[in-house]
């Protein structure tokens, strides 16, 4: 479960990203996050995995108030949730293989083991023919899908998922978040942000919306 009490995140200039943030999300639930550009949804999902801190509030994750997380604590924390970057953050001299392997490489997982997970996943998103091309000489899209196959490879029970569609086509927005829905099923939280009204529509899930840095409607 993950429950924010009263978070709010200022930044430099007292520039307020998101203000007085109260909402909980249970475990197993599928949830978008929606707003116009700058509505504060990135800021809303980088404090769920600590890569910022909130000025002002508790987020509480299982239980555990992340605020209060040691150091050597965030490492486990974030191997519990895969993330789907808007800038994909891969290697880009490196290949599809290398950038969806990376997690299960540094966690020890035996190669053979990290084989067949990296297969598995990229044969679900189309990408097995690309499998030894660099990520630089792959189209926007196809970045896209190494980002999202990388977050999803070592099956983490927290998918966050920043416009994870935006540089796909219809059909192949579909087939992402039909894997999304699929893992859900199996009992993965997923928390998507998104502006795109078309998935909304088609998937029916539950919804926060944000403008401005403060919940509209939940």
């Amino acid at each position: 479960m993950i429950q924010l009490y009263h978070v709010s995140k200022t930044y430099e200039g007292n520039v307020k990203a998101l203000s007085d943030i109260n909402l909980t999300v249970n475990t197993g639930e599928f949830v978008f996050i929606n707003g116009a550009s700058g509505a504060g949804k990135t800021t809303l999902l980088r404090l769920l995995f600590k890569a910022e801190e909130c000025s002002n509030g508790q987020i509480i994750l299982d239980g555990k108030n992340i605020a209060k997380l040691k150091e050597s604590e965030v490492p486990h924390l974030r191997r519990q949730v895969g993330v789907v970057f808007q800038d994909f953050k891969l290697i880009q001299d490196k290949s599809v293989f290398v950038n969806v392997a990376f997690t299960l490489t540094v966690l020890g997982i035996k190669s053979f083991e990290i084989k067949r997970r990296v297969w598995e996943i990229l044969k679900k998103l189309s990408l097995y023919d690309k499998v030894d091309e660099k990520v630089n000489r792959l189209s926007g899209g196809e970045q896209q899908r190494v980002a999202i196959a990388r977050a999803l490879v070592n099956n983490p029970p927290m998918i966050l998922a920043d416009e994870p569609t935006g540089n796909v086509d219809w059909d192949l927005s579909l087939g992402i978040f039909n894997l999304f829905e699929e893992l859900n099923k199996s009992g993965t939280t997923i928390i998507v942000a998104t502006h795109d009204q078309h998935i909304i529509e088609q998937y029916k899930k539950k919804v926060i919306k944000l403008s401005r840095g403060r919940i509209v409607n939940e």
